[in-house]
């Protein structure tokens, strides 16, 4: 336990250094435009969370009344003899 408190605390020693690099790489004109997007990305993400997702969910019985309803719109008027 003791082994990874320590390489815990060594990686964030790593932190500030972390954040001059991503700095550097944000302000050198050499660095590609989607690694800057990315790196943007990863501090919005640290700072104010990651943006919240919906997520649409349905039943099956309203998968199935959504179907027969599209249904009857399309046969409807057919009529069956």
């Amino acid at each position: 336990m003791d082994d990874r408190m320590d390489s815990l605390n060594e990686i964030r020693g790593l932190a500030p250094e972390v954040v001059n690099q991503m700095e550097r790489m944000l302000h050198d004109d050499r660095t590609p435009a989607m690694v800057k997007v990315r790196i943007m990305e990863i501090i919005l993400e640290r700072t104010y969370g990651r943006p919240e997702a919906s997520i649409k969910l349905t039943t099956a019985q309203q998968n199935v009344e959504a179907a027969q309803a599209r249904l009857e719109a399309i046969f409807g008027h057919v009529k069956i003899e």
